[in-house]
């Protein structure tokens, strides 16, 4: 298992980005439910010529729902997908990217390259700004919960297109 950090600064203030790679095996899933739980954010990846690697983020949803104790569409959730430089090996279409991304209801995706450089540092600038969006959304849904007695759920405004869906 890889663990990342760096210390970003967003608006002046400064956030310790934690990037935890995971296969998501037997031998890590309690290590892993319990960043599950302390995380704010998560960038779902898969690799664009590896099938396995997205079928695989089926049964990650769901663990990061139970982690949380919640099935609650506000956990900022994006779809990476790396390696975009070998498109002659590409083994998952764009129609699955958008179709898994929806009934997931994850705020976007982004195909990023490591070789090419190309929307890597694109693609935490889009997580940092969706957890900044759900956090808003979350503090405005439950002071109208308050004000109103009735508790409810606000579908999140669509990110930019050109942040969200890059192909």
């Amino acid at each position: 298992m890889d663990n990342y950090r760096k210390i970003v600064t967003v608006d002046g203030k400064n956030y310790l980005i934690e990037m935890l790679n995971t296969e998501l095996d037997e031998e890590i899933y309690n290590y892993t439910e319990s960043q599950f739980k302390a995380g704010h954010g998560f960038m779902l990846t898969c690799a664009i010529n590896d099938r396995k690697s997205f079928e695989q983020l089926e049964s990650t949803v769901p663990q990061i729902y139970h982690a949380k104790e919640i099935d609650d569409r506000l956990i900022p959730m994006i779809l990476v997908v790396t390696k975009g430089d070998l498109v002659e090996q590409r083994q998952i279409s764009n129609s699955e990217i958008r179709e898994f991304t929806k009934r997931h209801a994850l705020s976007g995706y982004i195909i990023t390259s490591a070789k090419t450089a190309e929307n890597c540092l694109e693609a935490i600038d889009m997580m940092i700004d969706v957890i900044k969006y759900r956090f808003m959304a979350k503090d405005v849904i439950e002071q109208v919960g308050k004000e109103l007695s009735v508790t409810g759920y606000v579908p999140p405004a669509e990110v930019e297109k050109k942040k969200c869906i890059i192909s």
